[in-house]
């Protein structure tokens, strides 16, 4: 089987201040930032288990909220079989946005920061998909950004 990889995960939002009742837009950015290795992407990238990403904002107590998930039709069982195989050539990346309502994850004003992180589904042990040369299993995790919330 294939090693396991590292990718940049970044996060871009239009304002670090929000409303409690503002919806927010998000864009992450995984990238592969290897000059050689080729990066399997089960699937393509998504806020639900099966897509690998995920949006957490955690309060100045350190208290952890997930951002809920997206709905998604394919299973996580699907995608560790290896349907919808993509792969992320060196030096590319992919951007996936994101909107969610701030009082959907917490009740109150305050300072958060907010993360992202994407793992890529693994595949089965069976599956005949793994080429040698690219890199299974892709992790990683974003710099926090600071967003503050406001009545």
């Amino acid at each position: 089987m294939a090693q396991s990889a590292s990718v940049n995960v970044a996060i871009r939002v239009s304002s670090q201040k929000v409303r409690l009742d503002q919806t927010v837009p998000v864009e992450v950015i995984v990238s592969n930032v290897s000059e050689k290795d080729a990066m399997v992407l089960r699937g393509k990238p998504a806020f639900n288990e099966a897509g690998g990403l995920d949006l957490v904002l955690i309060d100045s107590a350190g208290t952890r909220t997930r951002v809920p998930p997206t709905r998604n039709e394919r299973t996580l069982d699907s995608v560790r079989a290896g349907s919808r195989r993509a792969v992320l050539a060196p030096q590319t990346s992919v951007v996936v946005q994101r909107r969610f309502r701030i009082v959907d994850v917490v009740s109150k004003p305050g300072r958060y920061a907010l993360i992202a992180t994407y793992a890529s589904p693994l595949p089965t042990s069976d599956n005949r998909s793994v080429i040698d040369g690219e890199l299974e299993g892709a992790r990683g995790v974003s710099v926090p950004v600071a967003l503050e919330v406001t009545e």
